[in-house]
């Protein structure tokens, strides 16, 4: 019947996906066609009934209709499978090959025959498919269309040649343009195995062409993209942002932890509103801390300086480190260079002015025991006999070889401190300090040699940290960065990540010492300028960034790894957003949101008409 309301059904109608030059072999065979259909290139789309979802660890069942029973399972992998079939060619992929036999026969016949503008014995350009855009006309303008296409011979058969060989302009592209990554792959990344995105048609080989095509004119815009041409690779597809988008992740945009261990929850709802800290406390919440004159992607914190040292100044300063303690003896170290009866006399006359350990510091770079005084009698004693003669020069050597910086670790330490100290110990008495404690920088006492920080951003503490966080967590200089004591309060705020797990030492640490926001993904193209501007500022912020007053966020920092999410807010939903992108007045389509390239850059220099 004509008015069967069934007939353009996908098991009834010869027409399945008709923007596809494939249609299902299952389709044909049993009218019964696979889950994903096949692929542009005539393959089949997959023997799985759907893609699992891994979401934080989980992977969930994305089957359309309802989850199946038996789940995903543990690999990610569908657990329901079935025989792959091979698509065949639709009525459309059929017209379409006789179509692109007939324009290259056409455009055979031109070349033949000789038609085309110009003249002279050079000849003539065969077609003219237009003016490019301006940008591209300033590059182009000596060496014309073999800028970007690559040059054939005017004979019919180079022109038919032509049409079926690879001429450009994508292969041109990359002359001018580069990425982070393959311009050839999708979103120039590579995904890993097992994600949502690995195994999908959109990870195929792409070229520049699919999405971006010239001779539009000089005003024309060629960046310019639908939502269409996303879908046109992508599997899952919907209307609009409101209507099919997925929801966002479970922790979203909090992916991982920040480098700064900064606890909105606590900060807002206990420390701001304390009446101790009633004068410190900031008066317009979160732009009183973040400079929204530079909001971008990520909306900058002010300076420590600005925020947060009328806070925690004192607390710094008082942070002290002690770098060399006199340790216990059982014998005088400085025997050998002094007079006595006999050296059996000096030994039984002998008692230690100190009975402390060595350092940790000290015994790691003497690979000693700490807390032994038979081993490391002999070592330390060689280590107060160089200091009284050479001063703070004794440590250097000990310094390079366990990797550290002499340079930057001993900056401003006197070689006069490091003498009179030994001067009184060789006499095994206690050193008397000269004048009024030190407020910053080396100083002295009885026993020790320390340092105290000048105020935040020390560039001595800066400098053992780095050298305790080198030797990792294991290490007896990992003591340096408990943040309960000492240098280690700076680990109080500043995160410790482990170094790449490509490193060549797996143990090593670093200090994340930049107050720089959460790591941006290239692929997401989120601006708070518009959004500060209409919601204006102050509390509004918390519009869309709601505290959790449940939040902890100690717990990820406790561990080294930065990829463990952690947050003072509550997740954004995507409702959130679709309050506004939803009504048809504000724009919702993937672009707004997404990007495709991954850091895009211009790696040709421009010259004077391209600068001009």
């Amino acid at each position: 019947m004509i008015l069967d309301q069934d007939k353009f059904k996908q098991e009834n109608s010869a027409y399945e996906r008709p923007n596809f030059p494939f249609r299902c072999g299952r389709a044909l065979k049993w009218g019964k066609p696979c889950a994903h259909g096949p692929n542009n290139d005539g393959t089949c789309g997959g023997v799985s009934e759907c893609r699992p979802f891994n979401d934080n660890g989980r992977w969930l069942c994305r089957k359309t209709g309802g989850s199946c029973g038996d789940g995903p399972l543990p690999t990610g992998e569908c657990s329901q499978r079935q025989l792959p079939c091979q698509p065949s060619r639709t009525i459309r992929g059929i017209r379409m090959r006789l179509a692109f036999t007939f324009m290259a026969a056409m455009v055979a016949l031109i070349a033949a025959f000789g038609f085309g503008g110009g003249g002279g014995d050079e000849g003539g350009v065969f077609l003219s498919p237009g003016p490019i855009s301006g940008i591209h006309q300033n590059f182009t303008a000596d060496a014309g269309c073999e800028s970007c296409h690559k040059p054939h011979n005017k004979s019919a058969g180079g022109v038919i040649a032509a049409a079926f060989s690879k001429s450009g302009p994508s292969e041109s592209c990359t002359d001018c343009h580069g990425f982070a990554g393959s311009a050839t792959a999708a979103h120039n990344a590579s995904f890993a195995a097992g994600s949502t995105a690995a195994g999908s048609p959109h990870l195929l080989k792409t070229q520049c062409s699919m999405c971006h095509t010239e001779h539009k004119g000089v005003d024309g815009k060629i960046t310019k993209m639908t939502d269409e041409q996303c879908h046109a690779c992508h599997k899952v597809k919907f209307d609009s942002f409101t209507n099919g988008h997925p929801a966002f992740s479970a922790n979203f945009p909090s992916r991982q932890r920040a480098k700064i261990a900064f606890s909105h929850t606590t900060h807002l709802e206990k420390h701001f509103v304390d009446p101790r800290n009633k004068e410190n406390a900031p008066k317009e919440r979160c732009v009183s801390c973040h400079n929204v004159s530079k909001a971008a992607q990520v909306v900058p914190v002010k300076s420590y300086k600005e925020m947060c040292s009328s806070c925690h100044d004192d607390a710094i300063k008082e942070s002290s480190m002690v770098f060399f303690r006199l340790p216990e003896f059982t014998d005088d170290p400085f025997a050998g260079s002094k007079t006595t009866p006999s050296m059996a006399e000096a030994k039984k006359e002998f008692e230690s002015v100190s009975t402390e350990p060595l350092t940790s510091i000290t015994a790691h770079l003497l690979k000693v025991e700490a807390d032994d005084p038979e081993g490391y009698s002999e070592a330390a004693g060689q280590l107060l006999r160089d200091m009284e003669e050479t001063g703070v020069e004794a440590f250097a050597p000990l310094l390079e070889e366990a990797g550290g910086n002499p340079v930057s670790m001993l900056h401003g330490m006197p070689a006069e401190l490091t003498k009179a100290l030994t001067s009184a110990w060789a006499a095994n008495k206690e050193y008397e300090p000269i004048g009024s404690e030190a407020t910053g920088g080396w100083f002295a006492t009885e026993l020790t040699i320390g340092y105290k920080p000048s105020g935040h951003g020390d560039q001595v503490v800066k400098a053992w940290l780095d050298f305790a966080a080198k030797h990792g967590a294991e290490s007896p200089l990992a003591e340096l960065m408990d943040p309960s004591e000492g240098p280690g309060a700076c680990i109080k705020c500043h995160a410790v990540s482990q170094v790449a797990k490509q490193a060549k030492d797996e143990k090593a640490l670093k200090i994340e010492w930049g107050a720089v926001d959460r790591s941006k993904s290239p692929f997401f193209a989120y601006n708070h300028e518009p959004h500060l501007n209409f919601l204006k500022v102050g509390a509004y912020c918390e519009t869309c960034h709601k505290v959790d007053p449940g939040a902890d966020i100690s717990k990820a920092f406790k561990q080294f790894d930065p990829l463990i999410a952690s947050s003072s807010f509550k997740p954004i939903k995507k409702e959130t957003c679709a309050e506004c992108h939803g009504r048809g007045a504000v724009a919702q389509n993937c672009l707004e949101c997404h990007k495709y390239h991954n850091e895009p850059a211009i790696n040709k220099s421009l010259g004077p008409l391209a600068t001009k």
